[in-house]
């Protein structure tokens, strides 16, 4: 047989057990006081990972709307942009116009100067 086989079960952690009131000066009372001072520890341990969680939600809540702010700023400034070079386009076109109506007029009247 493998090793693999006979191996046996995890154990589940067993509770503390209830130390009774001892001085701290003997071995029960130290090991008392360790279990007290680490369940305290234990608790604290809990309320800082709580309170960063909490912390940490509240910043990336406030990332996510810094961002989504600024995404509708860049939509705003990319539609004013679109608007800016179709009014530019527009009177490219104006230009166009106009300098083919002027070349047009000078043409006729060179035509006609010099016949």
């Amino acid at each position: 047989m493998s090793k693999e086989a006979k191996k046996p079960a995890p154990r589940a952690a067993k509770p503390v057990k209830e130390m009774p009131k001892a001085s701290p000066r003997t071995v029960r009372g130290k090991i008392a006081l360790y279990q007290n001072t680490a369940t305290e520890f234990r608790s604290a341990a809990r309320e800082m990972l709580q309170s960063g969680a909490r912390d940490l939600q509240a910043g990336v809540r406030a990332v996510q709307s810094g961002i989504k702010e600024q995404m509708n700023k860049y939509k705003e400034g990319a539609a004013a942009l679109q608007a800016g070079v179709a009014a530019m386009l527009s009177g490219i076109a104006a230009v166009r116009s106009s300098i083919a109506e002027q070349t047009k007029e000078n043409q006729e009247y060179t035509k006609k100067f010099y016949g």
